[in-house]
């Protein structure tokens, strides 16, 4: 919300006696008002930094930094839990540089957008999905029985593969990305 609100101080007496402040106590609460508030506005600052730093900016998912520290941290699960396990789909789109010379950068990152919204769109079970930089994506399945990876890992590369299958109409151009 860019109004500029970001809460109220409610200030109490809890020692019970009915009371108002004086007009001595206002550049107190003044004070403490201002320190929430600029204490609020770093906090949020912090989080639109984090998230940043971890995400790619144009189509919102984890980037590679992200995506591998989520693939650290599959891998030590599966070390402490031997019947756990993890797969990783690789997707990297075939003819995208063709795509930014002929048709420009626009419909190139148009292109981007669209098939981070498929492979979140594909994928049912918990995971992570990223992109790794350029034409580049990534999924991890993680899931507690390592024997039922590989028939969720092929249900989501037929997923993902059938949703590439259909055309998308980019600014009036009908395109078929393949991986």
């Amino acid at each position: 919300d860019d109004s500029g609100f970001l809460g109220t101080l409610l200030v109490g007496d809890r020692r019970g006696e009915a009371r108002t402040f004086s007009a001595k106590d206002i550049p107190a609460l003044e004070t403490v008002a201002n320190q929430a508030t600029m204490a609020l506005a770093n906090a949020r600052l912090v989080g639109a930094l984090r998230h940043q730093a971890t995400h790619d900016v144009l189509t919102g998912l984890a980037n590679r930094a992200a995506f591998r520290e989520d693939l650290d941290r599959a891998m030590e699960r599966i070390l402490c839990d031997r019947g756990s396990g993890a797969a990783v789909l690789l997707l990297d789109l075939d003819g995208f540089k063709a795509i930014n010379d002929m048709l420009g950068h626009h419909i190139g990152d148009a292109v981007l957008t669209h098939v981070a919204q498929l492979l979140t769109g594909a994928v049912c079970v918990p995971s992570m999905v990223g992109r790794l930089g350029g034409d580049e994506f990534a999924l991890l399945l993680p899931h507690g029985d390592a024997r039922q990876l590989p028939g969720i890992a092929q249900g989501v590369a037929e997923r993902i593969h059938d949703a590439l299958a259909r055309p998308v109409d980019i600014d009036g151009t009908q395109l078929h990305p393949r991986a």
